[in-house]
């Protein structure tokens, strides 16, 4: 029960943990912090300037390490200055959750691709409240998300393999909004470990939810803990799903499902597709897309190796003892859309200011056709045109992209009529960079943050 309440201890490790992923807590919530950060970068900055000076033989070996011992004894007292502000801090936040008029209110910010979008007020109280409800979901339910990568590689070896199949790719109908919530809450309400703060907290944001769209079922998109809430929910279906007799993979990715089937007989009647649809809609009240709607796909592979199996953006063309991975249609009208919307904005913003039209045009095609490093995230994220499809095992994909690529620039690279552009040799410049040379050879760009922010703006 400890490791689930809303302390001090609990609240700062939160703190830490989200500003080493690069979630600056901080910066966002905390900005008389500054001050301690400022001293600990002056202190960095000092001792940077006597290495070049003890380097370049202005001042002695003995002196700059006399002047670096002192200065680190000052940014150790600096650092405990901080941490003492930090629980003070946090002291502070966990008095104001504590009231009895505090809590979270759920607000219908926007809307993305037809769904709408909620949030919280962007507060302290707010921020690490909700990563605790997230925390105590976790410990409590033992709570783990798909990781994509795993699932497309293991399903690629399946896939290899020459045993007769039945694949199932389908996925759920309105997944958020369609979760039952008075068996949601029944599962929430069996959970002892679950103390009164967080149950009151997640019935205040379901509250919300149920008002402002007026749904009785249903969870928030856009609000944290909504993730682990359907993966609750889920929990006993994928264990049912998998119980099921002649089940040899299941995965799903938040609402994206895959099934395989191996039957014992090939004279078995197929009705794998009816026992889903009883577990997931007769069962726990979700639906699943119909055959036919283009988003759930039967796959017979009993007689013979061969056909396409789409999955999270991966094109799987099975033959025997082999499996080409592509990337899906989805993924490369992906591609080809944030083409044309680059293009275009480049076209637009060149009356205003060619030059820095260009040199932002130039960034998003380097982005788009290679790879970079997600800044400010633990982990060390890389992200690009091989590091986001690493799986595949063909590249033709990307030569089709970059005839589509060559295309567009011959045909839609239209700069301000009234500008002296010279065009030819623009197109030259952009030619350099081709989708084929970012997979085969990782090519690799460094981008500041601000330089990520403008440049995936018009792709969000």
């Amino acid at each position: 029960m400890l490791r689930n309440s809303f302390s001090s201890e609990n609240l700062i490790k939160i703190f830490y943990n989200e500003n080493r992923k690069g979630n600056f807590v901080e910066g966002k919530y905390f900005p008389s912090l500054n001050t301690y950060t400022r001293k600990i970068t002056d202190i960095n900055s000092e001792i940077k300037d006597w290495r070049k000076r003890y380097e370049s033989g202005l001042i002695s070996k003995e002196s700059f390490y006399e002047f670096k011992d002192k200065k680190y004894l000052d940014k150790v007292e600096v650092l405990k200055e901080k941490q003492s502000k930090i629980r003070e801090l946090i002291q502070e936040v966990i008095e104001n959750i504590s009231k009895d008029d505090f809590e979270l209110e759920v607000l219908n910010n926007f809307d993305i691709a037809g769904k709408p979008i909620y949030t919280l007020r962007n507060n302290a109280e707010n921020f690490l409240t909700l990563k605790q409800l997230q925390q105590n979901l976790r410990n409590s339910f033992k709570i783990q998300q798909s990781n994509r990568f795993e699932i497309v590689n293991q399903l690629a070896n399946i896939l290899a393999d020459n045993f007769p199949k039945y694949i199932i790719r389908t996925d759920l109908q309105e997944f958020y909004e369609s979760i039952p919530i008075e068996r949601l809450k029944k599962k929430i309400n069996n959970n002892s470990l679950l103390g009164f703060s967080t149950k009151k907290h997640l019935w205040k944001i379901i509250s919300d939810y149920k008002t402002l769209s007026g749904n009785d079922n249903g969870i928030p998109r856009g609000i944290g803990v909504s993730a682990f809430l359907s993966e609750l929910y889920m929990k006993d279906i994928d264990n049912s799903i998998r119980s099921l007799n002649g089940v040899t993979y299941y995965a799903r990715y938040v609402d994206d499902i895959i099934i395989i089937f191996t039957p014992e007989s090939l004279l078995e009647t197929n009705d794998y597709f009816d026992k889903i649809k009883k577990i997931v809609e007769t069962d726990n009240g979700l639906s699943l897309h119909p055959v036919g709607s283009g988003k759930t796909n039967l796959y017979d592979i009993i007689s013979s190796p061969s056909g396409t199996v789409t999955y999270l953006g991966y094109s799987f063309r099975l033959s025997t003892n082999s499996v080409k991975i592509k990337l899906s249609n989805n993924k490369k009208n992906k591609y080809k859309s944030r083409i044309d919307s680059m293009l275009q904005s480049y076209n637009t913003e060149s009356k205003y200011d060619e030059k820095q039209a260009r040199s932002i045009l130039i960034k998003r095609l380097k982005f788009l056709t290679g790879n970079t490093r997600l800044l400010n995230v633990k982990k060390n994220v890389l992200v690009g045109v091989y590091f986001s499809n690493s799986l595949l095992n063909t590249y033709e994909d990307f030569s089709g992209l970059d005839n589509y690529l060559k295309h567009k620039l011959n045909s839609s690279l239209n700069p301000y009529n009234k500008l002296p552009v010279n065009l030819p040799r623009l197109k030259n410049r952009l030619a350099k960079y081709k989708f084929v040379e970012g997979f085969k050879e990782k090519r690799f760009h460094r981008f500041s943050k601000s330089e990520l922010e403008e440049i995936m703006k018009i792709w969000k």
